[in-house]
């Protein structure tokens, strides 16, 4: 068992009980820290933790309270006054930043960036900057795997191809909050008073 955040003095009892956390492939945890200065005002830091080596750095100062930082084995995102940070793991630095609404809710895998912008759901290569939108409606959930997006429209949840810009519906019943690892898909899916999760390996 590992004692991760070791922060003196938590702005609230519920942020050191339950940190809305992100994990990599390569076993690297990150979260948003937040913590009461001196002075009595809230502070927030990105916090990333290499679970192998045991070792937490800071990685960034951050402005924004509903900052969500998202993780692949090549980056960290997050958004913060008014632009989503992009951030290479390997050369420990922030690379490029997206000028976008707050609240944006970004998400990364190792090559796109995913989030929110304008009830739309936007991609944008990192290396390139080529930006295109890939639904022109506000998902209630989403997230990006090695090369699938999934996210939920009203009560379907759906595939998005990015290499063949194939969309495809997964769900025959009503279902909510798909989470997306890898190629594996998983969402809650309703029957009457029953709900059950299911999974699915979007390659098999």
């Amino acid at each position: 068992m590992h004692e991760l955040d070791k922060a003196e003095k938590h702005s609230t009892p519920e942020i050191s009980q339950l940190p809305r956390l992100a994990l990599s492939n390569s076993n690297i945890l990150v979260w948003i820290r937040e913590e009461l200065n001196k002075q009595g005002d809230v502070t927030r830091n990105l916090i990333a933790y290499d679970l192998t080596k045991k070792q937490s750095k800071v990685i960034s100062r951050i402005d924004s309270p509903m900052a969500l930082p998202s993780i692949s084995d090549k980056y960290i995102v997050w958004s913060s006054s008014g632009n989503i940070f992009v951030y290479s793991i390997v050369e420990d630095k922030v690379i490029s930043k997206i000028n976008a609404n707050e609240h944006v809710f970004p998400r990364v895998n190792n090559e796109y960036v995913l989030w929110n912008e304008d009830e739309n759901l936007v991609i944008q290569h990192i290396q390139s900057g080529e930006k295109y939108e890939i639904v022109d409606e506000e998902p209630f959930f989403y997230g990006i795997g090695q090369d699938i997006v999934v996210y939920q429209i009203d009560e379907s949840i759906l595939t998005y191809h990015i290499e063949d810009k194939r969309t495809k519906k997964l769900n025959e019943k009503k279902a909510t909050l798909p989470y997306i690892r890898n190629n594996d898909v998983v969402w809650q899916e309703i029957n009457g008073n029953v709900t059950n999760l299911r999974v699915v390996n979007i390659h098999e």
